[in-house]
């Protein structure tokens, strides 16, 4: 079930944006609409709008992990190989997290290569959002609680 929640965060603006916020929200939603074109990655619109509506599911997609994974390919936070890019997670969370204990912190707890791409990416998202951190341009809500 925490799956479905990083599907949820991908959908929860944050309140300012700057130029460099807006250029992220590009890169997600453009990221976003080429896995959702992919038969092998798309999840169904009917689980999407039950996510953004809150809704409980009773099944998670099978391919949400390969959904998230592409994502996090597509974001650059895994390579072709799905071995975590670990320079650019730390960056992205460093633009969020000023504290560099903490950053320090989260980079040992949530960005863990496991057994597989998918488990890493979904691992990857639903300990930032259990955590609350911004990702890229969104607010990751404590869910999957993307990921």
């Amino acid at each position: 079930m925490r799956v479905i929640f990083v599907l949820c965060s991908v959908f929860v603006a944050s309140l300012a944006y700057t130029n460099e916020d807006i250029q992220k929200l590009k890169q997600f939603h453009s990221a976003f609409f080429k896995c959702q074109e992919s038969p092998a990655t798309h999840i169904d619109e009917e689980v999407l709008t039950k996510v953004r509506n809150h809704q409980r599911l009773t099944q998670v997609p099978e391919n949400t992990g390969d959904f998230l994974l592409c994502l996090a390919q597509h974001l650059q936070l895994q390579d072709a190989d799905g071995n975590l890019n670990l320079a650019t997670i730390r960056e992205r969370i460093q633009h969020h997290e000023k504290d560099p204990s903490r950053v320090d912190e989260l980079m040992d707890t949530c960005i863990v290569q496991k057994l597989t791409p998918q488990y890493t990416a979904i691992h990857m998202f639903a300990c930032l959002s259990r955590e609350g951190l911004k990702v890229g341009h969104t607010k990751v809500e404590a869910l999957l609680e993307v990921l």
